[in-house]
């Protein structure tokens, strides 16, 4: 039955993607302004808080586990695997983000003409794209959905989710060697995880863990406290110009 409604969920989200590129091809004019594809030093400025925020997050989540005993470092400092992650792993966020903060919320939005309904509509496939194994996950991902989208909202431009969400992959996966959405990483450090459902998540990595819904839910915050920067008055405005 789970997996009925996790089949259903993708195939309605591929068709809003769908529609969502129509409204996208429609609306080609100005598309740099309505996706937010400028970028700007406030932007930038922005990329780099949450680089640092995701770092201190994941180092003290890696701290507990490790003060705890739920983890053993057995290898370190492999720049190399490191560096190789990286296209993989751009492309895939890049790919995500596209798909889901730009396609499937736009055709949302034309329809709901709210971006709240958009944001948290959005945020359900994007939980359930993950397949995720209990409430926990779903719950972690859903949370996922929001925090990316409402950096997309907040900050009107597509790089700071994608960015963001970039930190967030390579920082638990690569850089500190856990699993990133159930799938294994190699990188600077590779670990021995004792599984727990509160500080790590075993093999699904801190995505499925309450510490991890606990970092997502700082990220949050930090984007409602992060004062926005000028106006990007073509943002998501497609209403008056299709018919």
């Amino acid at each position: 039955m789970i997996e009925l409604i996790f089949g259903l969920s993708i195939l309605v989200a591929l068709v809003f993607s769908i529609h969502g590129i129509s409204v996208l091809v429609a609306y080609r004019k100005n598309l740099m302004g309505f996706v937010g594809l400028f970028i700007d030093k406030y932007h930038l400025k922005v990329i780099a808080a949450f680089l640092m925020l995701v770092f201190v997050l994941f180092a003290g989540l890696t701290w507990l586990n490790v003060k705890w005993n739920l983890i053993s470092i057995e290898k370190a400092f492999d720049l190399s695997a490191l560096l190789k992650t990286v296209p993989s792993e751009l492309s895939a966020v890049i790919f995500e983000e596209l798909f889901f903060r730009v396609f499937i919320f736009s055709s949302l939005l034309y329809f709901t003409n709210k971006q709240t309904a958009a944001l948290v509509l959005t945020a359900l496939p994007f939980s359930f794209a993950h397949f995720p194994d209990n409430y926990i996950e779903v719950l972690s991902y859903f949370l996922g959905g929001i925090m990316y989208g409402y950096a997309f909202l907040k900050f009107q431009t597509v790089w700071v989710p994608i960015a963001t969400h970039f930190f967030w992959n390579f920082i638990e996966g690569p850089v500190f060697g856990f699993p990133v959405s159930g799938t294994e990483q190699e990188g600077l450090l590779k670990l021995e995880i004792v599984p727990d459902m509160f500080f790590n998540g075993g093999d699904q990595g801190p995505e499925g863990s309450v510490l991890g819904i606990l970092l997502r839910l700082v990220i949050i915050l930090m984007i409602y406290l992060i004062p926005k920067g000028s106006e990007n008055h073509g943002f998501l405005k497609f209403k008056e110009y299709i018919p």
